[in-house]
């Protein structure tokens, strides 16, 4: 099926920001498909829209996903809603309108209401509903091109990658993983870093980078194995050489058995354990409790494995270190 695949921009960062990550996820996938902007809309042209569409809903700085059509008139906008609602909106269906224009003419008032006399049109029986409806349509039309959609499920909202680039210490715990993700939704590009305690601790690291990977441009993430030393002498030595943020897992900042380097921030999350708990369920993973680390003084040398740049499953990624 040809048609467009609609991201709805938050309108925090930039929305070219977000072009380049979705380009990012589709060069990853090997999709080939075309992306514009359309006032606050980024529209992808290409083959299995929907199947987009999921494969980007839940890239930071998402508003919404959805599907559409194109058109270089306004009227052919609306003749686009009017064909999509026939697909999406059942008899007797409610729907409401998410307008998106630009200039001083037509005002979102005026596009919504020939919109709804649209809909009302094509599905009779249908009802108008601004609170909770079963479907929600867009038009948009920035003075020289509009678009007509349904969308399919809201973003996770946050700030589209840009450039800037900080590393998380992860224990593939609760609040190392959540902290991870909100990094993300910040906008920055993350490195991972794990000390590695146990062979259960790297497969639930695995795992989060994993799904994270399939959340964002898989360019904006890496993930660095430390082994071969005491879990405090390897996180130091690779701290000493950082010159960018730091972020630590850490909630309440307990410092006291000297595992998190001083340099590094704690999260600065104003969440009860319920709010992680919620948070890490959302993201999808499970959360490893570890066993205290051995922190004593060692001499060994540091080895240094890192991963990074693709989507995968939790098994590329331990098959990607070895």
């Amino acid at each position: 099926m040809r048609g467009s695949t609609l991201l709805g921009w938050t309108g925090e960062g930039s929305i070219a920001d977000l072009s380049n990550a979705a380009r990012g996820v589709l060069k990853a996938e090997r999709r080939k498909a075309t992306l514009r902007e359309s006032g606050g809309t980024v529209v992808i042209d290409g083959d299995r829209p929907t199947e987009t569409a999921h494969m980007l809903a839940n890239l930071p700085g998402v508003s919404w996903v959805g599907v559409g059509h194109s058109s270089g008139t306004l009227d052919g906008a609306y003749q686009e809603l009017a064909g999509l609602a026939k697909t999406y909106l059942r008899k007797r269906g409610s729907f409401w309108i998410r307008p998106e224009a630009r200039g001083s003419s037509p005002t979102p008032g005026e596009l919504t209401g020939r919109a709804v006399g649209v809909v009302l049109d094509a599905v009779k029986g249908s009802r108008v509903r601004e609170n909770a409806p079963s479907t929600v349509f867009t038009l948009g039309w920035d003075g020289r091109a509009g678009t007509a959609g349904v969308i399919l499920a809201l973003g996770p909202g946050g700030v589209p990658t840009g450039e800037a680039t900080v590393a998380c210490l992860v224990s593939g715990g609760m609040h190392s993983s959540v902290t991870a993700w909100y990094a993300l939704l910040a906008g920055l590009r993350v490195e991972l870093v794990h000390a590695r305690v146990s062979d259960e601790s790297l497969r639930e690291v695995a795992r989060l980078y994993a799904e994270l990977s399939h959340r964002v441009n898989p360019e904006a993430l890496k993930l660095r194995v430390l082994e071969g030393q005491t879990i405090r002498d390897a996180i130091a030595s690779w701290a000493e050489a950082q010159t960018g943020e730091i972020f630590s897992g850490v909630h309440g900042w307990r410092t006291g058995r000297g595992v998190v380097p001083r340099k590094a921030r704690a999260p600065l999350l104003l969440l009860p354990e319920e709010g992680f708990e919620s948070a890490l369920s959302g993201l999808g993973v499970r959360g490893y409790s570890p066993q205290p680390a051995e922190t004593s003084t060692g001499h060994a040398s540091t080895r240094q494995l890192t991963f990074g740049g693709v989507r995968t499953d939790m098994n590329g990624v331990l098959d990607g270190l070895r």
